[in-house]
């Protein structure tokens, strides 16, 4: 089959630009011709497929001054997406399959179902976000998600098939009495229990003391609780414990660990080459996932969890920010309060004190995504049903 994947972010190292890969290489594998379509690209493709970057002629220093102007900046980047996606079927011939990645402030959904009524091709949706919506008070973004919520509505409707990331999501799809009743089937972010190579272009690790217990947080840290960790950790001033903290980091995060006498026990690291991820991970006792908790992370399956467990890591993540088809509390997973340092805390000093338990956790953890979330198993599931899509 030819299937066109549009999606908004196909970067090197953020966890949608992974799962977009894994999907992608997955389709390829199965002998698939997939071309892969976004408004931008920062890395070189591994999956097989065709990677094309629509023009936005937008400088990245512009689109990031402010919210709003991002917004705007990825709104008006469709229009580039949707020109993009006609040249490629006049050049290339049609495709029988139009897959969309879901995210709950761009516009790819709607493009790639426009581009499929126009070729008549199938319409899938693979959402990343499910609840699209603001916590600001500013006018211009609570105005936008309203428009892209409805618009959100409109598009769910008439997919050919959702695929859901979790069972909580795919419950809420049913329930929402908006929509007409879709054909969705859960198909969450999948992992390969496969050890990538690692790169020969970056071999270097932080050097920590010997004898100390290492907790690691990946990924973003302004929303995700960082600062809950940071104040845990002060609580814990007689533990021999350092935190890694690898990905996107700000000045604040910095001076709170100042203010909070940490110097020395905090490493802040620049973004990571995915393929080396795991070599953190190893080293890690502890794997921190995020610790705020929100309406828009219901149901969510955050990639970096999804590898902390797939590694055998025992997690602690606060209530409702990973999916239940993962995290069971106490038994994959430490879950706490969102925001509550006290338990983050107390969670930690119990697992890195308590060996055996944190054995036990990682090995039920990994168990867990080995039989439900092994991209080798998934990618069949995949295959089996597009065919029945085709128009």
């Amino acid at each position: 089959m030819n299937i066109l994947y549009v999606a908004h972010y196909f970067s090197p190292n953020s966890a949608a630009g992974v799962t977009t890969r894994e999907i992608v290489k997955m389709l390829s594998e199965k002998g698939h011709n997939v071309t892969l379509l976004a408004p931008s690209t920062y890395a070189s493709d591994d999956s097989n497929a065709i990677v094309k970057a629509a023009f936005t002629g937008v400088p990245k220093q512009v689109a990031r001054r402010s919210k709003p102007v991002s917004l705007a900046v990825s709104t008006l980047g469709y229009i580039s997406v949707f020109m993009s996606g006609l040249r490629l079927v006049r050049r290339e011939g049609r495709f029988d399959v139009i897959i969309a990645q879901s995210h709950a402030t761009h516009f790819a959904p709607l493009i790639s179902y426009v581009l499929s009524r126009i070729i008549k091709a199938s319409f899938v949706i693979k959402i990343h976000d499910f609840v699209p919506g603001s916590a600001t008070k500013n006018k211009f973004e609570l105005l936008y998600a309203k428009m892209f919520f409805i618009v959100s509505k409109v598009v769910l409707s008439h997919a050919d098939l959702i695929l859901s990331p979790s069972t909580e999501i795919a419950q809420l799809l049913v329930e929402n009495k908006e929509l007409r009743r879709p054909k969705i089937m859960v198909f969450p972010n999948t992992i390969s229990l496969k050890s990538p190579e690692a790169s020969q272009s970056s071999t270097r690790f932080p050097k920590f003391s010997k004898g100390k217990k290492t907790v690691l947080w990946i990924g973003e840290t302004v929303g995700r609780g960082l600062e809950v960790l940071l104040k845990a950790l002060s609580f814990m001033e007689n533990e021999n414990v350092v935190l890694v903290v690898i990905g996107m980091y700000g000045e604040n995060d910095v001076n709170l660990v100042k203010k909070l006498g940490l110097e020395g026990r905090v490493f802040f690291l620049h973004e990571v080459e995915h393929n080396l991820i795991e070599h953190f991970i190893d080293r890690a006792d502890v794997c921190i996932g995020p610790l705020t908790s929100t309406p828009y992370t219901y149901g969510v399956l955050p990639r970096k969890v999804l590898e902390y467990m797939a590694r055998g890591k025992p997690v602690i993540a606060a209530k409702n920010t990973v999916t239940k088809d993962l995290a069971v509390n106490g038994v994959s997973a430490v879950l706490v309060d969102s925001n509550n340092e006290k338990q983050v805390a107390s969670a930690l000093t119990m697992l890195l004190h308590d060996v055996a338990l944190s054995t036990k956790m990682g090995k039920e953890a990994q168990a867990i995504v080995a039989e439900k979330f092994n991209s080798e198993k998934l990618s069949e599931k995949l295959n089996n049903i597009l065919p029945s899509l085709c128009h």
